[in-house]
Order: structure tokens, then C-alpha cells, then sequence
């Protein structure tokens, strides 16, 4: 009875000093809506629910979309989400010119997780008026165990080397667009071989996730450019928590 007993105590401390496999985060999503006459505000937001990391994760997401609408009287650490937002529309339509102008933001969000690593995305389309709006992506990488915003160096050991598999990529990426070489080179503000890291880099199911915003490299006209590094290219430069272990 004894021995029984004591296999069972072990099997039990075993199970709690392993890790829970994702950090034991639980993602869901969150949302905020407000309209009226000239203005529509529609967001849709990914929340970790459940994990230790969760309050600080959840605190960096919510800061980021409170800064899209926070203005110089309102500072985004003081107020919530929901404030943020009908602060900025009240400022709005008590001005008598802009009380008449459009104001539409839509954000929807998505996210991707391996091992301890969940990348976020948040893609944002903002229109005030004029002959378009704007369509904004903003990643985040996460450690699911501590809520660490980690940066692209405890992600990868060489960016040199990520860079060149970046521009083989970009090329492809070219290649399979509608454009006209002529055209291609009339937008791009970089030569595709001399072309930088993005600023946003993560991860989903296809691989190292590379995405520049309009304007970055080349003119409104061109959009996003979109595409990923293969996992089987990139895991030689991939940290241990970017490779899923």
C-alpha cells in the first residue's frame, strides 16, 4: 500500500513540474464597436485567457489599440480601451469642421502558436477622408511563459543570414504579382537586393512570416507584400523557442 501510494505522490510531482505545453494560455477574442452618423469603429482583437502570461499580454495588446486613438489630451495608460475610443470620437465631433468628416477604424487580429512562442497579428484599416484609407499589420511576438515581448534577436541567431533567405523569398513573392517589371521597379523605393528585414516578422503554419506596410518599400499602390521563409530554411538561424521547443 505504501509503495502504491508513493508511486502515486512521484507520478504527481512529475506532471506538475512539466510544463504546460503553449505556456497554458487560452487565446479567444475580444471586441469593441461604436457608430454614428460619419463614424464607424469595429474591432476584433485576440485575448490570452487562463495563462500566468496572460495579464501582461493582454496589458501590450490593449496599449497598442488604445495609442491608435489616445491624442495628445489623453494619455493611453490612463484609461481604458473603450474611453480611449470615445474620447477621441467626443474630441471629433465637437469640432465643427471634422464633426462632419469620416472617421472609420477596423482592427482584426489573429494568432499563431509554437511551443512557447505565439506570434499576434493585428491588422488595422483606418479611413478620415480623402482618395483612400490606410491598411496598417503590427506583430507581436510573445513568450507564452512570462508574457516577454520578445525582439527579433531571441527569435534568430544570424539576421545576416535570415536576410538573404528573406530577399530569395521576396523575389518569388514579385514573381507571382500582376505587375509589370517596369512597374515593379517604378514603385519600389529598394532594390530588391539591397532590401532590409521588415519591421514585422513572426510566425505562422507556413513558416517565418515577413511583412512590409505600404510605404516601407514601395508606394500605396503596391499594398502589403506578404509572404514567408520555409521553416526548413530559416530553422538553421531559429532560436530554440522560435523553432517550437
Amino acid at each position: 500500500m505504501k509503495k502504491i501510494l508513493w508511486l502515486c505522490c512521484a507520478a504527481l510531482f512529475a506532471s506538475c513540474a512539466r510544463e504546460i505545453p503553449g505556456g497554458g494560455l487560452v487565446w479567444g477574442s475580444d471586441t469593441l464597436s461604436r457608430s454614428g452618423t460619419h463614424d464607424v469603429v469595429a474591432l476584433i482583437y485576440p485575448v490570452a485567457r487562463e495563462g500566468v502570461a496572460s495579464d501582461s499580454i493582454n496589458r501590450t495588446l490593449e496599449y497598442y489599440l488604445k495609442q491608435l486613438f489616445a491624442g495628445d489630451s489623453v494619455a493611453a495608460s490612463d484609461v481604458t480601451l473603450a474611453q480611449a475610443v470615445d474620447s477621441l470620437l467626443a474630441h471629433k465631433n465637437r469640432d465643427t469642421v471634422t464633426a462632419h468628416m469620416p472617421y472609420q477604424l477596423y482592427c482584426e487580429g489573429s494568432y499563431y502558436t509554437k511551443g512557447f512562442l505565439t506570434s499576434v497579428w493585428l491588422q488595422t484599416y483606418a479611413f478620415t477622408g480623402g482618395a483612400h484609407g490606410l491598411t496598417l499589420s503590427k506583430c507581436f511576438n510573445f513568450d507564452n511563459r512570462t508574457g516577454e515581448l520578445l525582439p527579433l534577436e531571441a527569435l534568430v541567431s544570424d539576421t545576416a543570414r535570415l536576410s538573404e533567405l528573406n530577399r530569395e523569398a521576396f523575389r518569388k513573392f514579385l514573381a507571382q504579382q500582376s505587375f509589370t517589371q517596369e512597374e515593379v521597379d517604378s514603385y519600389l523605393f529598394v532594390k530588391p537586393d539591397e532590401l532590409p528585414l521588415p519591421q514585422n516578422i513572426g510566425f505562422d503554419s507556413t513558416g517565418v512570416k515577413m511583412l512590409y506596410n505600404p510605404y516601407e518599400i514601395a508606394a500605396y499602390v503596391f499594398g502589403q507584400s506578404e509572404y514567408a521563409v520555409p521553416y526548413d530554411q530559416a530553422k538553421a538561424v531559429l532560436s530554440k523557442i522560435a523553432r517550437g521547443k
